[in-house]
This record gives structure tokens, sequence and C-alpha cells, in this order.
């Protein structure tokens, strides 16, 4: 390290050894091998494309969510109290 990479042999050799246990040869998808740049790359591309696609679900509305009120006559030693539990923890 001190002297600074003397693009030797050993270095290339390295980067070779780790540039091959990246990649990637083939993938097993649905019980079949699947070989080949391309046929991989769809491969990938569909399943995280399956993976993340947005599914049809309910999810609950807001619009007759009742929201209970804080008045500040109540709050008053909220921000107090909660500023000095924060300075607790700093």
């Amino acid at each position: 390290m001190k002297d600074g990479d003397a693009n030797s042999k050993y270095f290339h050799s390295v980067l070779s050894s780790r540039r091959r246990r990246n990649a990637i040869v083939s993938l097993m998808v649905d019980g079949s091998l699947v070989e080949g740049v391309q046929r991989i790359r769809q491969a990938v591309f569909s399943h995280f494309r399956y993976h993340f696609a947005a599914s049809d679900m309910y999810r609950p509305g807001v619009d007759k969510l009742v929201m209970l009120q804080i008045f500040s006559s109540k709050c008053d030693g909220c921000v107090g109290k909660f500023h000095d539990r924060m300075l607790d923890f700093m």
C-alpha cells in the first residue's frame, strides 16, 4: 500500500478472480437452467418486475377517521418534557 499499485501480475490475478466470482453464469428459474447474458438479464428483470408490482389490496382511507385534538392549554408542558428527555440521550 505504501509503494502504490505496481500493476503487477498478482494485482491482475486478484481482480480477474473477483470478476469471475461475481459473474452470474447461470440461474435456476422454475426448475430449468437459464444461461446466457440476455436470458439471465430477462429472468432477473421478470423476477423483480413481478416481485415489486403493485398489487390490488384494500387500503383504508382517512375520510371517516376521527382525530383527537390536543388543545394548547393541555400541552404547555409537552414540549419542555420532550426536549428535556431528548437532552438526556445526547
